[in-house]
């Protein structure tokens, strides 16, 4: 682990974090692989709470509790087998999604306090309001350009959700809750966004009233984060999806060097993996993440474009893709810290990649 003068140092930099930059003052006390056999006809092992539920790929757009959660019975797999035979432990686990609003964000947060040390492999994604600005001038080269798209964008917008799905290394969830889906506050009639982006958002279930109403200021995110153990830890292996503006949003202001947004993320979060990059070494996977899990057999829970669900299929995706195509055991000297479609990382500079 870093040495807390060293990380207090690199945080005052100009390249941290304006939330960071605030709360130093305060104390940094302490910072399913699932699938199920191929596809079933019918999916019996599901079964919907009486709170609110969301079958696979079906938004449900009246969610209205913002402390209910999506409560679904899912087949617990532990172990994966030659030729993808699976192997039940312990029968039904329930798999949860947890909606995060501010009125619940101290309560949540200190559950993951408990829970990450256990389950170090902490899957991603994000939504946020898509791109609205392309930087103009010159540029160093094409991952120059890649860069600086990102940065004015990041920089400009506000993130809108934010899913975080837990596992231990062998992909098996905790006990009670594995998936967190934080909402922050947005204000459709004063934020900056790209109309398609908040269309399909809308239509994904996304009700940005109450975004504007209960969701999380950033800043109070930003302050309990640092305390949760998640970030400034190498024990922690974060597990993303072409996820250069993922990350960018939660370090937002963004440098001007990319070299310097790879130094950045290297101290918060030192241990990423990012699939889109990793599938290259995979014959014949292409494609998005929908499109990957599908050819993966994994099926998902809850609705797509939603950050808890889309992390938690993340999740359950990166575990298939590791048996299957890297014998459970991948090469951090090749994969760590390299996120696609940027041209630097934190181990080496990889060519960089034009496709998307």
């Amino acid at each position: 682990m870093l040495q807390l003068e060293d990380l207090q140092r690199q945080t005052i930099s100009s390249g941290s974090p304006v939330w960071l930059q605030q709360i130093w003052t305060l104390s940094l006390s302490s910072l399913l692989y699932q699938s199920h056999r191929l596809r079933l006809k019918r999916r019996r092992n599901i079964k919907p709470s009486t709170q609110r539920f969301c079958r696979s790929g079906q938004p449900n757009t009246f969610w209205s509790n913002p402390r209910t959660h999506h409560l679904i019975r899912w087949p617990f797999l532990a172990d994966i087998m030659a030729g993808g035979e699976q192997l039940y432990r312990d029968g039904q686990r329930s798999v949860e999604i947890v909606d995060v609003w501010a009125d619940n964000l101290a309560e949540e947060m200190e559950k993951i306090r408990q829970i990450v040390d256990d389950f170090p492999y902490i899957s991603m994604d994000t939504e946020f309001p898509g791109v609205v600005a392309r930087p103009i001038g010159s540029f160093q080269s094409s991952a120059d350009y890649h860069y600086q798209t990102l940065r004015c964008n990041v920089d400009l917008l506000k993130i809108i959700q934010l899913g975080l799905t837990f596992s231990d290394d062998q992909g098996n969830f905790p006990p009670n809750c594995c998936t967190w889906q934080f909402n922050f506050k947005f204000n459709l009639n004063e934020d900056m966004y790209a109309q398609d982006s908040i269309d399909l958002l809308i239509r994904s279930g996304i009700e940005f009233n109450r975004n504007q109403d209960s969701g999380i200021d950033v800043n109070d995110f930003g302050e309990l984060l640092m305390s949760s153990g998640v970030v400034l830890n190498d024990h922690i292996r974060w597990v993303s999806f072409h996820s250069g503006y993922d990350f960018g949003y939660l370090l937002k202001p963004l440098p001007s060097e990319e070299s310097e947004f790879f130094s950045t993320i290297q101290t918060y979060f030192p241990c990423i993996y990012d699939i889109k990059f990793m599938m290259k070494s995979c014959k014949n996977l292409k494609g998005g993440l929908n499109d990957l899990a599908e050819e993966l057999n994994v099926e998902r829970i809850g609705p797509q474009h939603q950050a808890g669900s889309d992390s938690l299929l993340t999740c359950t995706t990166f575990f298939r893709m590791r048996s299957l195509f890297f014998e459970n055991s991948i090469d951090d000297n090749k994969y760590l810290g390299v996120l696609y479609g940027l041209s630097d990382s934190f181990n080496h500079t990889p060519q960089h990649i034009n496709d998307k």
